[in-house]
């Protein structure tokens, strides 16, 4: 077995070995010895080499204790049963023992010192733990305030056995009393350091009468010490995972890992659980005591809903006196609004709009927006009854269309909505809506032989060579009214008379007009009344 002796081994210090390492206490449980303790008193102080447990010494005079099972049983420093008491080792077969007060020697007072395994960072928060045990022997009385103290370098002071009197960076709380003879209780506390602390001492820091104590008749305080801990929080966990969780539901709970004892959350909080209530990234650490490492857990909480499509259905009608259902049938979708405000999944309607709806699931969002018209009623009517020359037309059509929701029907056997009429007849136009809902209408074409009066050219060139130089319609009729009317191809017109002999000479405004097509318009009542009113429209080519 090599000898480690508790002595200041700078290559220790920043050894890239340690970095990983979870507890930075060596021999934490004071199993490691050189030689089996046969009587007490057996710590050393440092640069001293060990008589029986390594790594461990004093930082002053007082006399520290090593007990071990492997010794004969019966002798002082054995376990379990030893000078001071009965105590079974907390794991494994050995552990430390010290006086932290003493009757009669106020001042004494024992401690327990080692060499970390690496110094500690500046910045990094550390957990600090340890266990102790009142020896149970005579009038052992427990007290409050035991700590650990965290130096750059060791303390050797043997010419003393007097108290520590420094601030420790650990310390239990004032007026928690440690007396308990039968089981093992736990001193911890964690703190951030200032960086370059390299050894640590266990004990009590406090003068004497500072400390309460569960009796103060007789009183000596012997503490049994095993499982030492140092655990640096911002370095390597012994284990890690990393949760990503979408499409979450606030509030949520998280929670440290079962059967640890101690939670440190990225927020500060120490509960093993937390509940939270919007997106982020949210860490614990969870501290094993038994084993001294720590693990950290991290989630990253996103409540975001996936878009999923619904489909109300096309665009529709409502007919009187009849409804139309909307339902959202995706089971993905538990909560449901409307634009009429209901929250069902399905609504009725018996009114005509535009309707959306808006509907919600465990990790699910979609909206749908429908219009629904309202059929109009068929509403034929056609013209009244209408006399026509032979070879005119006339163009038959309801006065109000709605070819989208209206079926039409003549009884010429045509099912468009307008249809061109050349011959003699009785037209009957039938229109059904979808609804079913129906309307006739009728109009009865005569024709006879009319007299034309009117003839015009088709083309004319106003070029000034005497021929064909003016366009005016030729007329055999005596009318009691006429008007002639020129457009061009934008509608503006550019000549109108009501002299029938009057005649354009393709001009307009004193300018010569461009080639081209060009429509006229005569309106005019022939003095025979058996004639009729003539309405007649043309084209006319003007050419240079």
């Amino acid at each position: 077995m090599s000898r480690r002796f508790c002595v200041v081994l700078s290559v220790l210090l920043g050894a890239a070995g340690f970095l990983n390492a979870q507890n930075l206490v060596p021999n934490p449980s004071f199993e490691d010895y050189l030689v089996c303790p046969q009587i007490i008193g057996q710590i050393p102080l440092p640069n001293t080499a060990p008589l029986t447990v390594e790594e461990w010494c004093r930082p002053t005079n007082g006399s520290s204790d090593y007990f071990n099972s492997c010794g004969p049983a019966g002798n002082s420093a054995w376990v379990p049963t030893n000078f001071r008491g009965h105590q079974e080792a907390r794991t494994g077969a050995a552990y430390a023992g010290m006086y932290t007060a003493l009757y009669d020697y106020f001042n004494y007072s024992e401690y327990l010192q080692i060499q970390l395994q690496q110094a500690l960072i500046a910045g990094h928060q550390y957990y600090v733990s340890y266990w102790v045990n009142l020896a149970d022997n005579d009038v052992a009385k427990g007290h409050d305030q035991l700590g650990a103290l965290f130096l750059n370098d060791y303390m050797s002071n043997p010419g003393t056995e007097g108290r520590i009197l420094m601030a420790p960076q650990v310390a239990s709380p004032t007026g928690l009393l440690y007396d308990d003879t039968s089981g093992w209780s736990r001193v911890y506390g964690s703190f951030t350091a200032a960086g370059g602390e390299a050894w640590m001492i266990l004990g009590s820091f406090q003068e004497y009468e500072n400390l309460n104590f569960s009796s103060t008749v007789q009183i000596w305080s012997y503490y049994y010490v095993d499982d030492v801990c140092v655990l640096d929080l911002n370095g390597d966990p012994l284990s890690s995972s990393y949760t990503d969780s979408t499409c979450v539901s606030f509030p949520m709970t998280l929670s440290g890992r079962a059967g640890s004892g101690k939670f440190l959350w990225h927020d500060g909080d120490t509960t093993q659980t937390k509940t939270v209530t919007e997106n982020g990234v949210y860490w614990v650490k969870s501290i094993d005591l038994d084993n001294c490492a720590f693990s950290v857990d991290t989630f990253r909480l996103i409540e975001d809903l996936t878009e999923v499509g619904i489909d109300l259905g096309n665009d529709t009608f409502l007919c009187d006196n009849q409804v139309v259902t909307l339902r959202v049938s995706d089971p993905a979708f538990t909560e449901f609004l409307w634009s009429t405000g209901a929250t069902t999944a399905e609504i009725v309607l018996d009114q005509a709009g535009t309707y959306y709806v808006t509907a919600l699931g465990a990790c699910a969002m979609g909206t749908d927006t429908i219009v629904i018209e309202q059929v109009p009623q068929p509403g034929v009517s056609l013209p009244q009854d209408t006399l026509l020359c032979n070879g005119d037309e006339l163009w038959l059509q309801p006065l109000q269309g709605h070819q989208g929701t209206i079926r039409y029907s003549w009884n010429t056997g045509q099912d468009s909505c307008c249809i061109v009429a050349t011959t003699p007849d009785l037209y009957i136009l039938t229109a059904e809506n979808i609804c079913g809902d129906q309307q006739s209408d009728s109009v009865r074409l005569t024709f006879t032989e009319c007299y034309h009066c009117l003839l015009a050219p088709t083309a004319f060139s106003p070029n000034g060579d005497g021929l064909n130089d003016a366009f005016t319609v030729l007329s055999s009729c005596v009318f009691t009214s006429y008007h002639f009317s020129v457009f061009n191809r934008w509608g503006e017109r550019v000549f109108t008379s009501s002299d029938i002999q009057e005649a354009w000479d393709g001009t307009y405004k004193g300018q010569p007009c461009d080639v081209g097509v060009y429509y006229y318009y005569v309106h005019a009542q022939p003095v025979v009344e058996a004639v009729g009113e003539i309405k007649k429209t043309g084209e006319i080519t003007l050419l240079r």
